[in-house]
């Protein structure tokens, strides 16, 4: 309850620092209404961090559930990524060093 209200005071905070109006600027004579974009997708992260710190609760592997959410995108994305695209590309590389080509790669006369 405690993370809520902060996570809620904080988003406030920060759509009020980022609407208010600047030093010399007249009052509108009809109040509007109006968020900056900015205000709002920096408020954004700080409503979800409580519900994002309480969803998953528990162990799975001996590891916190929470450890696991947080590194399942690296698992899932950057793993792959390097072994399908940069992982090829190097042993290439070592290849033709190996081989002796890499003066015309290197700059190497």
């Amino acid at each position: 309850m405690a993370r809520t209200v902060f996570a809620v005071l904080a988003c406030a905070t920060a759509v009020a620092a980022f609407s208010a109006p600047r030093a010399g600027a007249k009052a509108p004579v009809v109040p509007k209404i109006e968020a900056n974009p900015l205000a709002i997708a920096a408020a954004a992260p700080a409503l979800a961090a409580p519900l994002a710190a309480n969803a998953f609760q528990g162990s799975m592997l001996g590891m916190p559930v929470n450890l696991v959410v947080a590194f399942a995108p690296i698992m899932l994305v950057a793993i792959p990524w390097v072994l399908i695209v940069i992982a090829p590309g190097a042993l290439q590389q070592v290849g033709r060093i190996a081989k002796g080509d890499s003066a015309k790669y290197f700059g190497e006369n």
